[in-house]
């Protein structure tokens, strides 16, 4: 209990010093003494501070007759179970504790399965100004789409606090890439070891809080020291136009590329994959052959991809039926700036892929899903007549 000489504050429930509460969430209560009204404004906009900063997952509140005791109590222990399905086709599960420490914030352990053989594991914790740090582990087994490699990866991340659309990463971490089987060629061999690297990401999204702007898009930038430093660049743009009342015209652009300050091979782990960094409609998860052996899972230093298409509008949920058409390609390079772009650009060398779908507004995202028909591929390229994807504003 906290005395005040008007108003007395009493907290029920809550893992917190009264005096913190006091002094960050209701220093200025006792101006509200004889105003009932105010009173109880001024004390609902503190509850809702303290469950943005996660003191609480929920508190209700109670004022006395006399209107100088008030008491603010939480129904619940902030013990939560969450479940997400992530872009990259993982299923995630995270156990959290809220204000673990009595400062607000919160600490978890999460777990995450891959469609594609991939785990993952993790704690981590995030004060209650945002700023979140994780320690996890990651290994991708060989599966049908990578039938040779294995990755092990253990890493320190830093997440602080966004500065409006701007996000920032500091990252710390080992990557292990290892050939099984029994086909271990002297090119597969080139792009196993043992890497180590420490980075920082920059990405800044635009127009990212309305789905219905007619542009938004984002934009990302890591620079990675380490046994292979690198420079990573990626740039999504999605424009729509209104054709009527319940059509729409949309055009999606991704572009990304890697430059690799040494004369070795990018590390495995950092390249860009179709389905994971960029979605060319058509094609499978890791299924562009962009190595000179045509090996479809190792994937590319460098992509672009272009999609068409024209949607209606069916309900006020968000969904859509669309019909597309993608281009792009994606190459793995080998220190070869004038023949990587060559290459890269060339239309000799383009996928196509045209289709149709539904296409649903969920929270953050759109989600695809769709049958699609491959017009043009490399010969050992991996298709698919029926997908999803999605796309992700955040």
């Amino acid at each position: 209990m906290t005395d005040n000489s008007n108003i007395q504050l009493e907290f029920d429930n809550i893992r917190s010093n009264p005096q913190f509460l006091k002094e960050t969430y209701f220093k200025d209560i006792e101006k509200y003494a004889g105003k009932p009204r105010s009173l109880r404004n001024y004390v609902s906009e503190a509850i809702n501070l303290m469950t943005e900063d996660q003191i609480v997952p929920e508190a209700s509140f109670s004022i006395n007759n006399a209107g100088d005791r008030v008491t603010v109590s939480s129904p619940r222990l902030g013990i939560a179970l969450g479940s997400t399905f992530a872009s990259d086709l993982t299923q995630k599960g995270t156990l959290t504790l809220s204000n673990p420490f009595g400062q607000g914030g919160e600490i978890g352990c999460e777990t995450s399965i891959g469609v594609y053989k991939s785990l993952l594991g993790g704690v981590f914790y995030k004060d209650r100004f945002q700023n979140r740090i994780e320690l996890s582990k990651r290994q991708e087994s060989p599966s049908e789409y990578n039938h040779q490699i294995r990755t092990v990866e253990s890493s320190l991340v830093l997440q602080p606090k966004k500065i409006g659309n701007h996000f920032f990463t500091i990252y710390a971490g080992e990557r292990r890439t290892s050939a099984v089987g029994q086909d271990r060629d002297e090119e597969l061999r080139n792009h196993t070891g043992i890497s180590q690297k420490f980075s920082l990401t920059h990405k800044y999204y635009f127009n990212r809080q309305s789905i219905d702007r007619s542009v938004w898009g984002r934009l990302s930038t890591e620079i990675a020291t380490g046994k292979s430093p690198f420079l990573k660049c990626e740039s999504l743009l999605h424009s729509a136009v209104e054709l009527s009342q319940d059509w729409k015209f949309e055009t999606t652009i991704g572009l990304g590329g890697i430059y690799n300050f040494t004369n070795g091979l990018t590390p495995f782990v950092d390249r860009f994959y179709n389905g994971q960094s960029y979605h060319l409609k058509g094609f499978n998860f890791k299924g562009l052959a962009t190595s000179k052996n045509k090996k479809t899972y190792f994937g590319g230093d460098l992509y672009h991809t272009t999609s068409f298409s024209v949607s209606k509008y069916l309900n006020e949920k968000g969904v859509h039926l669309f019909a597309f058409y993608s281009v792009g390609n994606s190459i793995l390079s080998y220190n070869n700036v004038k023949d990587n772009f060559k290459n890269l650009f060339s239309p000799s060398l383009y996928r196509h892929s045209v289709g149709a779908g539904v296409r649903c507004e969920m929270g953050p995202g759109l989600v695809d899903i769709y049958l699609s028909t491959v017009l043009k591929k490399q010969p050992t390229d991996q298709t698919h007549t029926c997908g999803f994807n999605v796309t992700l504003r955040l």
